[in-house]
């Protein structure tokens, strides 16, 4: 409680004066105050009042119930509707607690008061949203007496509501007026009112700060996070960008050579083509010269002239159908143009027969030529050759009906080989699609592939081919299951024992993944350790890798490599570094052996193979990754420090050759 003799009694006055000013433009609530002024009551004898106690509360019915005004304990302080006031004069018992004693109440049942009780007049009315009680004190005692003022209600969203306001007056010294032996009492219900009110809203101010400060720094937050969210977004965006860009340009680079491949390929093959027609042509010619030669000498004349005739009929019926094969075969050349796909095997294989057929019908047409020379010996006529002479063209023409069909055929495999190559490649572009349409290219360009891998092997593999082949298991390469060859980098004879250009296959793995081996050979995959141990304890092999990062190709050579059995822990062992990539394998990997995310065999005081997401050489723990968490960075992808730094590769190729001749 505030003692007011702190102040003047004029300073106090004219402060708690102010403030009550303020306050009641300001508020709106429950009132009580003291009138210490004697008054006489109108219409009868005049009565001596020591004070006038008044309590008056405004109920707020305009406030909207859906609105209402909120503060720092979530409520409202606000009466809508009274249902009851009343007036308690407070009295000391011997327990030095307080008991109320009820002077006078108003509700909506009894909304008029008028009564005298116990030397005290009361009135009280409720209505028009007010309710006022005023009771005149004729006792000194009773104006020095504690009051309290209680209202009871609901609020807008119709919860109780019970306020009630204390007036207490206290004794202070009066320069003024020394009556009653220097002593007065002033109205300090007056100024405890107008201190609880300003303190109350001093709080609602204070709750409604806080928060509109606990607002900003949540709109700080939220805006915090969404730049972070918006630029890992962007990062995210770019990164994508690049890889699929990559890939692109892998794709069409690789599109484009096989296209001048094959087309190189076709005009090798019709040039081929064209000299066997040639030879065909200059055979015939030779047994037709040596029918004339054979013959009597009788019939020389008759039988050169004939022959001149026959010459140059055959003459100009050769050219006609060499003029026919030449469009033929370029309408074959710009349909072998139009295929994407590998189609050598299938090119070979007409040819073959086409061969065949054409030694057929040239044997055939010899073996008709003979007779008919026989009998025109034997029966020497001019007639008789000119039949032998029909009978040779007739042969030519079928030979040549013959040649046009085998073309024929061959056209409508090739346009439907591009159907279905182009029906392939129009496909959804998924890792399952993309995995068929290799599938597709493998089966086409592995069909006269080898069964060995070998150094040296890219002189003898055609243009044509792919650059890789799956080798089989067979009795002469001794292979256990089936491995990817690279027939024509550095010369060929690369065994592939990882790649990864897709990301479409989890290298995160334990150690038996990694023993047998995982994913496709037309995709993503590892070898397995077991089969490249069976592999580099055979004899010397070198380790070559490719990568790819940021648009750029770079590569890294070993010439040892070897890697030991499970009891060993597949420890890996390189030498003899070179390349473009840098050297990231050597220092600190050599010597280090084999660690998966559930066999820990690195030398740090946690599992490499955890911290950075993959399965490596580790030692403590590495400066190169590549079988890491795919196009992650931050040193967890797959990563070459000496090529990318932290970042990964958007593709890897390691594979292994036996440096002597010797096959696998």
């Amino acid at each position: 409680m505030l003692d007011s003799r702190v102040f003047t009694p004029r300073m106090a006055n004219a402060v708690l004066w102010a403030i009550f000013a303020f306050v009641l433009v300001s508020c709106q609530g429950l009132e009580l105050t003291i009138n210490r002024k004697t008054h006489d009551s109108p219409g009868s004898r005049a009565r001596a009042t020591c004070g006038v106690l008044v309590c008056v509360e405004h109920s707020h019915t305009g406030v909207n119930r859906n609105k209402t005004a909120l503060y720092s304990d979530g409520g409202s302080d606000q009466v809508a509707e009274i249902s009851r006031l009343e007036v308690f004069r407070l009295k000391n018992t011997a327990s030095d607690t307080k008991r109320r004693s009820l002077l006078a109440s108003i509700s909506p049942v009894h909304k008029r008061l008028n009564r005298v009780s116990n030397g005290m007049k009361v009135d009280g009315r409720l209505e028009d949203g007010q309710a006022l009680l005023k009771v005149e004190l004729s006792k000194e005692t009773d104006c020095r007496a504690e009051f309290v003022c209680q209202v009871q209600g609901v609020d807008a969203a119709d919860r109780q509501v019970v306020r009630s306001m204390h007036l207490k007056q206290f004794e202070i010294a009066d320069e003024d007026n020394q009556g009653a032996g220097g002593r007065s009492y002033r109205d300090s219900g007056l100024s405890l009112q107008v201190l609880t009110m300003v303190q109350e809203l001093n709080a609602k101010l204070t709750a409604v700060n806080n928060i509109v400060g606990s607002w900003g720094q949540e709109m700080s937050h939220l805006r915090e996070t969404v730049q972070r969210d918006m630029q890992s977004l962007k990062n995210d965006v770019d990164s994508t960008s690049v890889r699929l860009e990559d890939k692109i340009d892998a794709n069409f680079k690789r599109l484009e050579d096989k296209l001048e491949s094959l087309d190189r390929n076709v005009d090798a093959k019709t040039d081929r083509l064209e000299d066997k027609i040639e030879s065909m042509k200059d055979r015939l010619e030779d047994s037709i010269q040596y029918v004339a030669n054979t013959a009597s000498r009788e019939e020389t004349q008759e039988l050169s002239s004939c022959q001149n005739n026959m010459s140059d009929a055959l003459g100009r019926q050769i050219k006609s159908s060499i003029s026919q094969l030449e469009k033929k075969v370029l309408t074959i050349k710009g349909d072998l143009v139009k295929i994407g796909t590998t189609i050598d095997a299938s090119i070979d294989e007409n040819f073959v027969k086409i061969h065949q057929q054409l030694r057929a019908g040239v044997e055939s047409n010899k073996t008709t030529v003979y007779e008919n020379v026989s009998t025109v010996s034997s029966e020497p006529s001019c007639e008789k050759i000119k039949d032998l002479s029909n009978k040779v063209s007739d042969g030519f023409a079928s030979l040549s009906n013959s040649i046009q069909e085998n073309f024929s055929n061959l056209s409508s495999s090739l346009k439907s080989s591009t159907t279905d190559v182009k029906s392939d490649m129009s496909g959804q572009v998924s890792p399952d699609g993309l995995n068929s349409n290799r599938r597709l290219i493998y089966t086409l360009a592995t069909s006269l592939s080898p069964q060995t891998c070998y150094k040296g092997m890219s002189a003898y593999v055609p243009s044509i081919a792919n650059t890789y082949t799956v080798i089989d298991p067979t009795s002469r390469n001794g292979l256990n299951k089936p491995v990817v060859c690279d027939m024509r980098t550095d010369g060929g004879g690369w065994v592939v024992m990882q790649r990864r250009a897709i990301g479409d296959v989890d290298f995160y793995k334990g150690w038996d993944a990694y023993k047998h081996g995982f994913g496709s050979l037309y995709g993503d995959f590892w070898l397995g350790n077991d089969l490249i141990h069976n592999f580099t304890k055979k004899g010397k092999f070198e380790l070559r890798i490719d990568m790819k990062y940021n648009g750029k190709s770079g590569f890294a050579q070993y010439g040892g490599f070897s890697i030991a059995d499970e009891t060993g822990k597949y420890a890996i062992q390189v030498s003899g570094f070179g390349g473009t990539a840098g050297d990231s394998l050597t220092d600190p990997h050599n010597g280090a052996p084999f660690t998966t995310h559930d066999r820990d065999n690195d030398a740090w005081s946690s599992n490499c193979a955890v911290s950075y997401t993959g399965a490596w050489w580790y030692k403590a723990c590495h400066s190169s990754n590549l079988n890491g968490q795919w196009a992650v960075g931050d040193n967890k992808g797959p990563r070459w420090n000496s090529f990318t730094g932290v970042n990964p590769v958007t593709f890897s190729e390691m594979k292994i050759r036996k440096v002597v001749g010797q096959t696998v």
